[in-house]
């Protein structure tokens, strides 16, 4: 299950940050908010139960096996939780209140490269553990 989680949560990172934020740029100003905040509230409904599985599984492991490969998955986690909710979700809330605008969605691009380096890496020692 943790692996199949870890190649969801991979593949959609991927969607996201390749296909998704870019195409942030060619919604109309007018229609930026309305769309922004189902696309917010559709991700949050697909994305969060992965999230919080994946985080819930990490913690079970650190506890039943306490290897290193563990640890260091749980600190990609946090990682990753940390630059959804420190940085990714304020620029969210700043394109949902304050409209569309070019330079935060450069940002949120540039910002994700972090989320999607450290899900790719996630995913990279769970096929390595498996083997």
């Amino acid at each position: 299950m943790t692996l199949a989680i870890d190649a969801s949560l991979a593949t959609l990172i991927c969607l996201t940050h390749f296909i998704i934020y870019p195409s942030f740029h060619y919604i109309s100003a007018s229609d930026f908010s309305r769309w922004h905040d189902q696309y917010t509230r559709m991700m949050g409904y697909i994305a969060g139960p992965l999230m919080i599985a994946q985080l819930a599984l990490s913690i079970q492991s650190i506890f039943s096996t306490q290897s290193i490969a563990q640890s260091i998955k749980l600190l990609l986690i946090t990682l990753i939780w940390l630059s959804t909710f420190l940085q990714l979700v304020p620029l969210h809330r700043q394109l949902q209140t304050q409209g569309k605008s070019q330079k935060r969605i450069d940002q949120l691009i540039s910002k994700n490269r972090i989320r999607l380096v450290l899900w790719l890496a996630l995913l990279f020692l769970q096929i390595l553990q498996i083997q």
